[in-house]
This record gives C-alpha cells, sequence and structure tokens, in this order.
C-alpha cells in the first residue's frame, strides 16, 4: 500500500535533472539557477520571496550581453517568477518559471516576463504540461 504524499512537503525548483549543464533544478530556494551553463543562462546571487506560496518570486543577477559582442563587466539584475505548485515526478514542485532581465547593469529589469523552460515554454518539469 502506497503512502499518500505529504501536500506540506517544501517544494522545489522543477526537475533535478532537467539540464545536464545547468544547476539549482530540484533543490527548494536555490541560490542560483543554471539553465544552459553559460553567463546569460545563470541566475546568480538569487533570493526568494514567498516560498512555498502559490508564487514565489525571487531577486538576482545576470550577465548581460554588450552590444557588439561579449558581457559588461558588472552584472545586471535578473527577476525571476515561479508558478503552478504540483507534482514533478513524485515530488513537490513549482512547474514554471518565467524571467525578465535588465538589459545592462545599473537599470530596472525589463517589464516583459519571458517563459524559461523547456523548448521555449515555462514549463520545467519534462513530461507535465506547463
Amino acid at each position: 500500500m502506497s503512502r499518500p504524499k505529504p501536500v506540506h512537503a517544501t517544494p522545489v525548483l522543477g526537475y533535478r535533472g532537467i539540464e545536464k549543464h545547468g544547476g539549482g533544478w530540484g533543490t527548494p530556494h536555490p541560490d542560483f539557477i543554471s539553465y544552459e551553463g553559460t553567463p546569460a543562462t545563470t541566475v546568480a546571487i538569487l533570493h526568494w520571496h514567498s516560498w512555498g506560496r502559490p508564487t514565489a518570486t525571487g531577486d538576482g543577477t545576470v550577465a548581460a550581453h554588450k552590444p557588439g559582442g561579449g558581457y559588461y563587466a558588472n552584472d545586471a539584475r535578473a527577476e525571476v517568477r515561479v508558478t503552478r505548485l504540483g507534482w514533478c515526478h513524485g515530488v513537490r514542485a513549482y512547474l514554471n518559471l518565467y524571467i525578465r532581465t535588465a538589459p545592462r547593469p545599473g537599470v530596472a529589469p525589463n517589464h516583459k516576463w519571458h517563459s524559461w523552460g523547456i523548448s521555449k515554454t515555462a514549463s520545467i518539469c519534462p513530461d507535465v504540461d506547463g
């Protein structure tokens, strides 16, 4: 007989194996998230707000591309938002992730949120619709 899943378990961020070159996935309130292991796809120094609530947000930093190539010497601001608490391969998890970033250091992030998940969708859990 299987035991019921604990409803009050601290949720994790998506699926641990979502990205082999990344990090932060499958852990509760990670202090960094890396999607492809590149500076522009890694949000660092991440501080979360309302983790465990239906929607949680985080503030961090990300490398910003300079016009003409390369990155600025200082990181730009990034904001992340996770939604859709559910079950991901048997683990309580946030299933969708969105991000918005500043175009360069010293300015606020853009107003538009972008999906940051599997195949350019918001889903961060394989085999679960986002």
